[in-house]
């Protein structure tokens, strides 16, 4: 099912890539052993690169990996700070909570879980985009939890067109429809936040040694044994330094030109909001 959703994307290469780790992840219980995540990952990537070594300066290739790489780092302590209000009692024999508090937990309980996902993939990722494409998202955090759900539909609803016009035109139209709805529905929402005011802004590229720092940084935090609140202000400290930087290079006029694969990118970084 995994290899045919991946197919259904159309052989992405980032899909290609999430397809691989999954695979090598779940099939150590073909070999008589335990799952585990950094080995799946770490194999996956030697696999990847035995193939086509160049994908190592690929930045989508350095993507992939670090985002599953911080979903496996930070996803657990970003679930763990959910409200107690939301948590249900671990030690009740039964479930006595109001009927409409229940309600509440279980529609929150899904939100709550992609918020977390989100910040661990936005984390993770934030310095390569940084390094990369200029570009600090925070608005991504919030844009996240009404994106997947819609991008998933989206494939889903087209999935099914396919397989329904194979006995019903009628039918296939029917989520041809849907299908539209939801991809306007999905270019809407995403206009809407890219109107947020500081939502999004165009920042000098870190130097390499910034970025490898961070990762030390992130690295240090995820593996640590720590309390929750030592991780949770060891993040807040990269977030404070990731926004002074974002200042100070604010207060200058550069220009750098950067070449992603086939296209050549120019950004005229100003004061302020004036980047072309």
């Amino acid at each position: 099912m995994l290899i045919l959703y991946t197919l259904a994307t159309g052989m992405a290469a980032s899909a290609v890539r999430a397809c691989i780790m999954a695979i090598v992840f779940w099939s150590a219980y073909v070999f008589k052993r335990k799952p585990d995540g950094p080995s799946a990952l770490a194999f996956a990537a030697i696999l990847l690169l035995a193939v086509q070594p160049l994908q190592l300066m690929d930045p989508g290739f350095l993507l992939s990996f670090v985002v599953v790489a911080g979903l496996m780092g930070f996803y657990p302590t970003f679930h763990a700070l959910k409200p107690k209000i939301f948590q249900a009692d671990p030690w009740a024999l039964e479930d006595t909570t109001v009927f409409w508090k229940k309600m509440a937990r279980r529609a929150f309980n899904p939100v709550w879980n992609l918020l977390a996902a989100s910040s661990a993939a936005w984390l993770a990722s934030a310095p390569l985009s940084l390094f990369f494409f200029n570009l600090a998202t925070p608005v991504s955090l919030a844009a996240n939890l009404l994106v997947i759900p819609l991008a998933f539909v989206i494939l889903l609803t087209g999935c099914l067109s396919l397989m329904t016009g194979v006995v019903s035109a009628v039918g296939a139209e029917i989520f041809n429809h849907a299908n539209l709805w939801f991809v306007s529905a999905l270019l809407y929402v995403v206009d809407r936040f890219e109107s947020i005011p500081q939502g999004y802004s165009f920042v000098k590229a870190p130097r390499v040694e910034w970025v490898a720092a961070a990762y030390l940084l992130l690295g240090w935090v995820a593996i640590t044994k720590a309390k929750k609140i030592r991780v949770v202000m060891a993040l807040l400290l990269a977030a404070t330094l990731a926004g002074g930087w974002a200042y100070y290079s604010d207060r200058r006029v550069t220009m750098e030109v950067s070449k992603m694969g086939p296209v050549q990118t120019i950004l005229v970084n100003g004061p302020g909001s004036e980047d072309v």
